[in-house]
């Protein structure tokens, strides 16, 4: 009997949470970024192929080219997003480019692009800045 309760309860549970999901849990929660103004962003590596991927053979991630303006633009209309809602709602692509960015107040940061509109910037303090260009398009930047 304590048996079929559990799972009834369970059951409930799960259709509780399944019934509250709503079409604004699609998009993650953006925030503005905050950081010093950027002076200078250099385009260290393009076309790169992430580490996790168990076959790189598999993805060619050459064609992953973002000019200088396009990695401005990005950095221009990107917003924050927590951690969680960028490792569990965004898309994940294998493709990404990466570089540099000195900031006004003297401190430097690397950050990567991701090829479907994510990105993060980690900092010379060590903190990681995850990012979400809602308003970029997919291998690009720049409004769809």
């Amino acid at each position: 009997m304590n048996k079929a309760i559990s799972i009834l309860f369970f059951s409930l549970a799960l259709a509780s949470c399944v019934s509250t999901y709503t079409s604004e849990d699609i998009e993650p929660r953006t925030y503005p970024l905050q950081l010093s103004k950027i002076i200078n962003i250099s385009i260290t590596h393009s076309g790169m192929t992430s580490p996790a991927v168990d076959d790189p053979e598999k993805y060619n991630c050459s064609d992953f080219v973002l000019s200088a303006a396009e990695v401005n633009d990005f950095f221009n209309d990107t917003m924050m997003v927590h951690e969680n809602d960028y490792r569990h709602m965004l898309d994940w692509s294998p493709c990404y480019i990466e570089g540099r960015m000195d900031f006004s107040d003297g401190t430097s940061a690397v950050w990567a692009i991701h090829q479907f509109k994510a990105g993060s910037i980690v900092l010379d303090s060590g903190e990681t800045v995850y990012l979400y260009c809602p308003n970029c398009k997919e291998a690009g930047v720049g409004t769809p």
